[in-house]
């Protein structure tokens, strides 16, 4: 008790009270108060609302479509969405509709849904206001932050379709007409397609295109010059790796190795893939799809009886699958995002779907504690995975900044109470693991680049010289948040469980007007020694976080707290 409290029971007892009656009094005058005060606290009225994003992949460039909510979550199940009463119904997990009209029988909503049915639900939304309208831009159509729920799509073209909405992402591929069409996807290592994914550098990123050739109908008016091919570049942080197998209609029918493959006797039944020539590994950006057979002057005959018309006649409205790969180097660790992107070109007109490819960069900002504006060199960190193994890249360790060509990530042993790390077998470039602050003439700046998306623990082993050193690791997720209306994902991070904040694209402590994905940690020690809060050791860790969007200033943002360096 503080000197206050015992003269308060000296003076009871002066007094000839009983002090433990009226400290008793005290303490149910102060639960009271309690009391009343945490009635006061306002109820959190329950969770956010979860929204996700929806992409249209195959749609038609300038053409805007609409969502429309149908129906929308209460409890386990749903209910309909205002305007949509009377019209759709759920009960005991079965959707049922009725449009016709007063006194009509319901009828249960089943797989496939006839085209009637998606054509009564547009012609009741016509008066109704969407929930989300997007233009189609290079394929594709986003709506971003849409609440979960049963939607119907309006594609403005007087088709449509329904859907749930119960993920962060949906992606749809609209069907077309039966004419000429594209569409690109990343194959991830588990089979799934998706638009976009997170890589180490280094890694290698799979592809797939299927493609309608174009069909009589096509090119009965244009068979002198009717032209097709297809296009396919990746950004400058991407290298084709040359792999390319051609499938037409389900029957591989160009393997990884091959260039070429003649289908049948028949003039002008031939595949031809044109790579990119001349050129170093890191600079093959390019290949190309020709069908027929060249002309005398080596190029490609677009109407001739044994060029690219030819073929077409042989398979009208085929199915043509592609199947490649790309390596992420280190280029891509200077950008915001890479690209895969495909141009379907036939008889004048042309098709392009692009796909993307993300990677992060953390930055370690060390600082003294007492003063801000000291940069700490000296200070080395290691980096672990969610799934405990240790960064490592083949960046170079001169005295000047290079971005390594690969990311991997191994078993090695750290000794979380000393510090002390030991490479795994094999590794003899202590720096390839171990980053320490001013390595790269960088005042008190160190980092790990070319990463995906995950869960990180960041580790100091060693402080500064005179500063004790922070023992428990800074925790940091980085993690996919939604579809921007541009057709880009955005993410956002945490560090050690606070409030999330935007990984933002921006220049680097050492880069040259790169623009990579970012995040900013910054972390203060104390020195040996100084005067500690009561929550006692020899020294004291300030760390919050950075990265703000104004560029290259050490403006900070989000909130502080203090760690004990034990």
């Amino acid at each position: 008790m503080s000197c206050r409290h015992w003269e308060f029971i000296n003076r009871l007892y002066a007094k000839g009270r009983r002090p433990m009656k009226n400290l008793r009094k005290l303490f149910a005058m102060l639960l009271a108060l309690g009391l009343i005060l945490a009635l006061c606290v306002p109820a959190f009225a329950g969770e956010t609302a979860k929204t996700g994003s929806v992409t249209v992949n195959n749609g038609e460039n300038g053409n805007t479509y609409e969502l429309y909510q149908i129906l929308i979550p209460e409890g386990e199940g749903y209910k309909a969405a205002e305007g949509w009463a009377g019209k759709v119904k759920v009960e005991n997990g079965v959707t049922s509709v009725n449009f016709g009209g007063e006194g009509s029988e319901w009828t249960i909503l089943s797989e496939p849904v006839s085209s009637d049915t998606v054509t009564a639900f547009l012609n009741h939304a016509k008066p109704l206001s969407p929930t989300g309208i997007a233009e189609v831009t290079e394929g594709k159509a986003v709506f971003s932050k849409m609440p979960y729920g049963y939607y119907l799509i309006d594609y403005a073209d007087g088709t449509g379709g329904l859907f749930e909405l119960k993920d962060s992402v949906y992606s749809i591929e609209k069907k077309g007409s039966g004419g000429p069409g594209i569409v690109k996807k990343i194959k991830l290592e588990n089979g799934e397609l998706v638009d976009w994914t997170t890589v180490n550098d280094g890694d290698v990123v799979s592809f797939e295109v299927e493609v309608t050739l174009p069909s009589e109908e096509e090119w009965r008016d244009n068979q002198w010059s009717y032209g097709c091919s297809i296009e396919d570049n990746v950004s400058a942080g991407l290298r084709q790796n040359e792999d390319v197998e051609v499938s037409l209609d389900g029957k591989n029918v160009i393997q990884k190795g091959e260039t070429e493959c003649t289908l049948s006797d028949k003039p002008g039944d031939m595949i031809r893939i044109e790579y990119d020539t001349g050129k170093n590994e890191d600079e093959k950006k390019h290949f190309a799809i020709r069908f027929g057979e060249l002309g005398g002057d080596g190029g490609n005959q677009d109407g001739a009886e044994n060029g690219t018309l030819a073929f077409l006649k042989l398979h009208p409205g085929a199915k043509l699958t592609l199947s490649y790969s790309a390596t992420v180097i280190n280029k891509a660790i200077q950008t915001p995002e890479e690209y895969n992107e495909v141009t379907y070109y036939f008889g004048g007109e042309s098709l392009t779907d692009k796909v993307y490819v993300y990677d992060f960069t953390i930055i370690i900002d060390k600082r003294d504690s007492g003063d801000n504006n000291i940069g700490l060199d000296g200070a080395e960190f290691v980096l672990q995975n969610e799934e405990g193994k240790f960064y490592w890249s083949d960046q170079k360790s001169d005295e000047t900044h290079h971005a390594g060509d690969k990311v991997q990530w191994l078993e090695a042993k750290l000794d979380k109470d000393t510090g002390e790390f030991t490479l795994p077998q094999g590794i003899t470039e202590r720096l390839s693991m171990v980053r320490v602050t001013d390595k790269w003439n960088l005042n008190g700046v160190t980092h790990f680049e070319g990463i995906p998306t995950g869960t990180y623990y960041l580790y100091e082993i060693k402080a500064p010289e005179g500063y004790a050193r922070r023992r428990e690791p800074i925790e940091i997720k980085i993690f996919h948040t939604e579809t921007g209306t541009d057709g880009k994902e955005k993410f956002q991070y945490t560090i050690d469980g606070g409030a999330p904040s935007d990984i933002i694209s921006k220049d680097v402590p050492w880069g040259g007007q790169w623009d990579q994905l970012q995040l900013t940690t910054q972390v203060g020690n104390t020195k040996e020694g100084a005067l500690l809060p009561t929550t006692g050791g020899i020294g004291t860790t300030l760390f919050y976080m950075g990265g703000s969007e104004t560029g290259g200033s050490r403006a900070k943002h989000g909130s502080r707290r203090f760690c004990c360096a034990e």
